[in-house]
């Protein structure tokens, strides 16, 4: 009976890996989540950032999810104007009264290979390399001997008992992205595997539960509407599990001052986004210098809407960019990528 019991649980933690990877409404602020190449495209030599997530706010243990970022990006050398940069990323997210938890911390050095066009053109392509921890509270478990004449007690001896709680494996991804200039604005087209070494858990039962596959194309753009207006566009479909996922949306970004030097504008940002056949999300943005806030509803447009008496989910997003002050800054060198996972840059001052 404990091997059973031990089952089950293991079972319901390896929803998670079975199903889908978690997803944020603000995806193009965690690009690594995305791509790991879309890490380094991003205007200024490092960034950092943080997500905080609640959702289904209507019952009992809503489910929360917290991400911390950083963006490094280093010279290849004065002879070539490509570029490596390195990206970290911590996920954890917490679901249930048995608080299961699952933490992701992941490693993604990238190359950006410049094309040598007029169009300003690189492809990146990197390998993100993790390790993803799994645990539950076991102490919120209530077994079915613990009930005595219909009432639960956890004072009440239960002979299923379970020891393994916590779960751990070793994770690798990739991804790859032509990113370039197109007419006065730019884009970005890539495409990512997660979870290549299929690494799981077993039970003890010795059955195993591999990670799936989650392939994943991305798509964005950027187009000046003019002088003080852009837009920027985002797309990801996901395939991961016999599921699929298309998600996409767009913003309008308005600038609220004089262009400054080194990305120190004011802009305010409007738009919505659309999860198939799942959630409508609009999205309001203030980036001042260089710290930008982000916040975002998930409004439930399926059949699970019936369940939520308000909005699903909040999510708000902070990041700040750093330049450096000498000649290692990449706003120095004759050729930068503007766009990328996190922002675009302002073409017309850039």
């Amino acid at each position: 009976m404990r091997k059973l019991i031990s089952t089950i649980i293991l079972t319901i933690c390896c929803a998670t890996i079975n199903a889908q990877d978690i997803g944020l409404s603000q995806f193009f602020e965690t690009p690594m989540l995305r791509n790991p190449s879309l890490a380094g495209l991003f205007e200024g030599d490092w960034r950092v950032g943080g997500v905080y997530r609640t959702q289904w706010n209507s019952v009992t243990t809503p489910y929360l999810t917290k991400a911390a970022s950083g963006s490094l990006k280093l010279a290849a050398g004065s002879q070539t104007d490509g570029y490596f940069s390195l990206g970290a990323q911590f996920v954890t997210d917490k679901a249930g009264d048995l608080a299961l938890t699952r933490n992701q911390f992941l490693f993604a050095p990238t190359y950006h290979l410049y094309l040598g066009n007029t169009e300003n053109s690189y492809l990146s392509g990197s390998i993100m390399i993790g390790s993803i921890q799994s645990y539950f509270n076991k102490e919120n478990a209530q077994l079915d001997d613990q009930f005595v004449n219909g009432s639960y007690s956890p004072s009440n001896p239960s002979s299923q008992p379970f020891n393994n709680s916590n779960y751990s494996y070793f994770d690798i991804s990739a991804g790859m992205t032509l990113s370039g200039q197109l007419g006065n604005g730019d884009y970005y087209l890539g495409g990512a595997l997660f979870h290549a070494n299929r690494m799981g858990v077993k039970n003890d039962l010795n059955s195993f539960f591999p990670i799936r596959h989650k392939w994943v194309i991305n798509g964005g753009i950027s187009a000046p509407v003019n002088g003080s207006l852009m837009f920027k566009g985002y797309a990801d479909y996901t395939l991961q599990s016999g599921n699929n996922q298309l998600f996409f949306g767009g913003m309008f970004e308005f600038l609220l001052s004089e262009a400054f030097e080194d990305i120190t504008e004011t802009k305010f940002a409007l738009g919505a986004f659309y999860r198939l056949n799942d959630a409508v999300i609009p999205y309001v943005k203030l980036q001042w210098q260089r710290f930008s806030i982000g916040f975002s509803i998930d409004k439930t447009v399926s059949q699970l809407n019936s369940a939520a008496t308000s909005a699903n989910s909040m999510e708000f997003t902070l990041s700040y960019t750093g330049i450096f002050k000498d000649d290692r800054s990449s706003l120095k060198r004759s050729r930068c990528p503007k766009f990328g996972g996190s922002s675009f840059g302002w073409f017309s001052t850039k």
